[in-house]
Formats: structure tokens, C-alpha cells, sequence
């Protein structure tokens, strides 16, 4: 049975309405009139409803309440709440605070497919869901809500000195030269750039030691295979080869030497973001981390690496961040999406 948790955001409650994320997006209708059966304080009531499809960018489904959703959550509910939007009907969406069970219906109805004519995959239940998932589902929804004003909000105070900006620029502005990766590792003017950016983005301080040049050449071209099979991928458009292209990347991660310490996500995430700058978002400890709520283990785990790697394809999907390059540290598709990221973690 598909359950969305839903975090009650302040426009949700003041407005009455609430976005389905893309993950469960497919368990709603197309637009039109369904019914809403609203549970709280042992008492039920069922008010109107319609689902909209134009609201949101990537066309996800928006439930509008209107005057009476909005009374009901006024009255129940703070911000921040958290509900469960039981999806497993076409024509009624049910929502209840977390943990609820409605008592009117039996055991083993409540075990009954949905009504759809197709198979659908399973969907963990809120109560399979760790609290921290339930933040990080909580902040990528806010990262998408509000995505082109986190980007400005970066703009206003980006977290990085002039002169790495500089490296930066002139590393993706040269990449961009190339039609390919193949022809970019081939230029060694281009990854002595790349050599400089990193060690200007502090890749190599601290416990880690950054590979001397002539080395961290030859260790990317001995991987050109690897690197040219993610060629010509966006992140943004990737909606059947997520799991494929993140399987590759945590290959480089893996095997390319460039680094001799073993949490090896955020110096091979940097370096391939020059690389490959409309697939592969820089990352770090210090924002994607926070936003993440990483601990120490989860740099150099695949599994975690790769959970956050299906949600920045996620939100790129659902916010084509393309259409917001230009000038500044807008760089790349990727870089914009890395700029939201760290302003939502800074709030």
C-alpha cells in the first residue's frame, strides 16, 4: 500500500493544498475531482478535492483542498507536521497524522492492492522510514518547492573565495571546449587546471593527499573507458539510466587513484564534476553532508553515495537547473544544483 509522508510546510497549511513528491507521483490520478477523507481526533471528514498537474514544473501532481483543507489543517495541525497520505485509492486520498490506523477499516482490506490496472512496485510504509530519511524527504521537498530561490540565495553569499571561483570558471569554461571527455583528457593544459581547482577547493589538505600531477594525469586517462561511457549524460534527463550512471560513477570513485585517502566521494565527486559538468553535482562534507546528515562512514559507503545520488537526479528531473546557467558560479546544470543544495543546508 503506497503511503506518502508528508511534512506539513507553511504555504501546505496556509493555502490548503499539498505537492506529491515524484516518487509517488504515479499512485495519483491524472487531473481531475477526487475526494479527501481527512482523519484527526478520532473524528473523519470527507471534502472535495482536484488533483492539478500545471502547477509544478515537472508536472507532478498538486492536491488542491482549498478553503475547508486549509480550516482542517489550521485547526489540527502545526508546521512541520507530519502526515500520512494514503495513495492507495484513485478516487480518495486519505490523510491522518503519522502512525494512525484507521479503525473503521479491517486488517485485511487495508492489505488489498490498489485500484490500478497495472502492477506497481512496492513502496515502503512511513513506519519503514528512519526520521532521518523523514528530514532529508523533508528537505528535498523544500529544495524543490523553492529551488530557483535557493539558487539566488547562493548567489547573495556563496561559500567560496574569489580565486577558487576563477580556477573554477576557467577549468569548466576550457572543459566546454572539448565535444568530448576523451578529447578533454587528452589536453594537458585542462587537467593541469583541473590539478589546481582541487587543490584551490582544499582537495589534498587535511588527512588527504591529492596526487602530483603528472601521476593524477595518468590515473584519469587510464580510466578514459569508464569516463567515456558517461559521456554526453545530464543528470536532469536522466529518468531510466539513474541506477546505471550512479553505478559508474561509484566505479571511478573506487578505482581512480587520484587521492590516497579511503573516503574518496568528495575529491573524485570534484574531479568529475569538471569532467563530466551536466552529470556528475560536486560534493563535500561541509554542505552536501549537512544536507544529507552524513556521518563519517557514510563518505565512503556505496550505499549512501548512491541514495544521495538518485536524489540530486531527482530534484535535477523535477527542476531542470540548465535553464538557470549564466554567469557567476552558474556554471553548470550540476553546479546549480550543488548551489541550491549547500543554500538550503546554510538555512
Amino acid at each position: 500500500m503506497p503511503i506518502f509522508p508528508l511534512i506539513l510546510h507553511k504555504t501546505y497549511r496556509e493555502q490548503g493544498f499539498f505537492n506529491v513528491t515524484v516518487a509517488f507521483d504515479k499512485y495519483v490520478r491524472p487531473e481531475g475531482a477526487l475526494s479527501l477523507l481527512l482523519s484527526a481526533g478520532g473524528e473523519e471528514q470527507r471534502i472535495a478535492a482536484r488533483v492539478n498537474r500545471s502547477a509544478n514544473q515537472n508536472g507532478t501532481a498538486r492536491i488542491l483542498g482549498g478553503p475547508k483543507l486549509r480550516a482542517w489543517f489550521l485547526s489540527h495541525f502545526d508546521v512541520g507536521a507530519e502526515l500520512d497520505v494514503d495513495l492507495a485509492s484513485l478516487e480518495e486520498i486519505r490523510i491522518t497524522r503519522i502512525g494512525s490506523v484507521n479503525s473503521t477499516t479491517s486488517p485485511g482490506a487495508r492489505c488489498l492492492p490498489p485500484a490500478r490496472m497495472e502492477p506497481r512496485p512496492a513502496v515502503p510504509t512511513s513506519s519503514q522510514v528512519s526520521s532521518k530519511r523523514r528530514r532529508v524527504e523533508a528537505r528535498l521537498a523544500l529544495l524543490i518547492e523553492d529551488f530557483d530561490q535557493y539558487v539566488s540565495e547562493y548567489d547573495a553569499q556563496p561559500p567560496f573565495q574569489e580565486g577558487q571561483y576563477q580556477l573554477h570558471r576557467a577549468t569548466i569554461d576550457r572543459r566546454r571546449s572539448h565535444p568530448t571527455v576523451l578529447a578533454a583528457l587528452a589536453d594537458d593544459g585542462l587537467l593541469s587546471l583541473l590539478h589546481q581547482t582541487l587543490q584551490s577547493w582544499r582537495i589534498g589538505m587535511r588527512a588527504s593527499r591529492l596526487a602530483p600531477l603528472d601521476q593524477f594525469k595518468g590515473a584519469l586517462r587510464a580510466h578514459a573507458q569508464v569516463l567515456s561511457a558517461l559521456d554526453g549524460a545530464l543528470l536532469e534527463k536522466l529518468t531510466d539510466g539513474v541506477e546505471e550512471a550512479g553505478a559508474n560513477v561509484w566505479r571511478c570513485i573506487e578505482e581512480i587513484p587520484i587521492v590516497d585517502n579511503i573516503a574518496r566521494v568528495v575529491p573524485v565527486t570534484k574531479t568529475l564534476h569538471h569532467l563530466l559538468p551536466d552529470l556528475v553535482p560536486p560534493m563535500d562534507r561541509a554542505w552536501t553532508g549537512r544536507f544529507f546528515e552524513w556521518g563519517p562512514s557514510d563518505l565512503r559507503t556505496r550505499r549512501s553515495f548512491l541514495v544521495a545520488w538518485q536524489d540530486f537526479a531527482r530534484v535535477a528531473v523535477a527542476c531542470r537547473p540548465s535553464r538557470l546557467v549564466g554567469a557567476g558560479w552558474r556554471t553548470s546544470s550540476t553546479k546549480v544544483l550543488d548551489n541550491a543544495v549547500v543554500a538550503c543546508a546554510m538555512r
